[in-house]
């Protein structure tokens, strides 16, 4: 009996550190290797965001004060004049212990922004820095909020130069 209180004490005491090591794997992001941007012209950039099977993300907006919206962070650029992230719309969704409604993220989904060149120059490269701060969830509770950083190079192309 004493060893299946122990047992018990130290999976308690280390739960957290195994949560942690997986809480990178529930959530990630898919984008091109490099973005190309024409000169003189607005771009539209998505990021496909993946949620694993059995957890979700909240939505923006969530409808829950106490909960995290999934925010997308994107520095500014001297190269580039950066149009805030339009959120797709969230699926309804009711947790076991609850009869209140919120919105989520689950699969895949798509956060999308808009860029424009600033100068009238071709060849000119970069990288955006952005940040997706998202809190994942399964159907009982939700797990603390994370960030994961996105470097997402970039190059300035003249109109005849893209695909």
């Amino acid at each position: 009996m004493a060893i299946l209180v122990w047992i018990f004490i130290i999976k308690t005491l280390l739960s957290p550190l195994f949560t942690q090591a997986t809480l990178q794997d529930l959530v990630s992001i898919i984008f091109p290797p490099t973005l190309e941007i024409q000169m003189g012209i607005k771009t539209t950039v998505e990021l496909q965001v993946q949620v694993k099977p059995g957890y979700h993300v909240n939505a923006n907006p969530c409808l829950d004060k106490f909960l995290y919206p999934t925010f997308l962070k994107i520095e500014p650029h001297k190269l580039l004049k950066i149009d805030l992230p339009v959120y797709p719309p969230g699926q309804v969704f009711t947790y076991l212990h609850s009869s209140d409604n919120f919105l989520i993220y689950e699969n895949q989904f798509g956060i999308q922004f808009e860029v424009t060149p600033r100068k009238k120059k071709d060849n000119l490269e970069g990288v955006l820095i952005a940040q997706l701060r998202y809190q994942a969830c399964d159907s009982i509770s939700c797990l603390m909020p994370q960030t994961i950083p996105i470097r997402l190079p970039f190059k300035i192309v003249s109109p005849s130069q893209s695909p």
